[in-house]
């Protein structure tokens, strides 16, 4: 995977990018996960990203989710969240692990196909722990929908001290359950590329949750600071 360029030609340090045109062995696992940013839930208020992808509607992947330090079953309670995530293959949702919690209402909002141009995904967290997500159009006031919700989600998981974001392509002959769930499939002719961009996390108390090399996706307390410009180079 690789990072993006900003349209001045400056690298996007949230950002990752990966183009399944250019590998000529599509076969395997391709991950890409930030293991040294580890994200303390119970201090976040909002995640927000910007994203666009293109022709992956015929492989599972998730662009972006994040996983928790320990994952438990059920998945529904792990404190996984899948912010993009094509399954069933075919389609674009976001989902937590696995459906059927009370208040959590997982959400097949597109094609894998595409969004229709670069979006922006916010999630809020408030301070009862219920989960809300909003996408929209790159300039975040137009095309607006309600996504995915989770009432009392930092109540219910089990582990949230320390997630992780990952993004990856299963593209094998088969798996755990979630491959067979979503209607996972090996196929070598897949042309899937995706971009991910201004990954930014708000905390509460608008105080740094990450130092060094992942400073970059501190966001400062959600209400302020909150706006970082989408001039980017998209790749779909």
């Amino acid at each position: 995977m690789q990072k993006c360029i900003r349209n001045d030609g400056s690298v996007d340090e949230t950002s990752l990018l990966l183009d399944m045109r250019s590998i000529p062995n599509k076969g395997g696992c391709f991950v890409w996960s930030t293991w040294g940013c580890g994200t303390d839930m119970t201090r976040v208020s909002k995640i927000e990203f910007d994203f666009d992808f293109a022709q992956c509607q015929d492989i599972w992947t998730a662009p972006l989710w994040i996983t928790p330090e320990v994952w438990l079953d059920p998945g529904g309670t792990s404190g996984e969240i899948d912010f993009l995530e094509m399954c069933p293959v075919g389609s674009v949702a976001t989902n937590f692990g696995a459906g059927g919690q009370p208040g959590e209402s997982q959400m097949q909002w597109g094609s894998g196909a595409g969004p229709n141009g670069p979006k922006h995904m916010s999630m809020t967290f408030d301070r009862s722990g219920n989960l809300r997500s909003t996408i929209c159009n790159l300039d975040r006031t137009t095309g607006c929908f309600d996504g995915a919700r989770y009432d009392s989600f930092m109540n219910r998981i089990t582990s949230k001290n320390n997630h992780h974001f990952v993004s990856d392509v299963w593209n094998g002959y088969g798996g755990d359950g979630g491959w067979y769930g979503c209607g996972a499939r090996h196929n070598e002719g897949t042309n899937c590329h995706y971009a991910i961009m201004n990954i930014r996390v708000h905390t509460f108390d608008g105080s740094s949750l990450y130092s060094g090399a992942c400073a970059a996706m501190n966001g400062g307390q959600y209400g302020h600071n909150n706006q970082y410009g989408a001039n980017s180079t998209w790749i779909v």
